[in-house]
């Protein structure tokens, strides 16, 4: 019971990491932009960022990353206060 309650805690915590990641991209680097120039970014970026920190940072994820925050509006609240009721047991 204790591992599955750390692997909650990890993925949490993974998840809550992966959308501030996006929220910055997409807020500091590509400026709330989504033209060409973003797709030129985001491919750089993610390159940079695997090189670094290795493949979950590839360009699939990355974009996956910078989309959430975008999700948030749309009832991704719940998803957090899901993951919060689940961290609370």
């Amino acid at each position: 019971m204790i591992r599955v309650e750390n692997a909650v805690t990890v993925n949490a915590g993974l998840t809550i990491l992966y959308w501030q990641i996006g929220s910055r991209i997409r807020h500091d680097i590509l400026k709330e932009k989504r033209a060409r120039y973003g797709e030129e970014i985001v491919a750089t970026l993610s390159q940079e960022l695997t090189d670094d920190y290795g493949n979950n940072f590839n360009e699939k994820n990355l974009r996956r990353m910078i989309e959430a925050p975008r999700r948030k509006q749309r009832g991704m609240r719940s998803l957090f206060s899901s993951i919060c009721r689940g961290l609370s047991r």
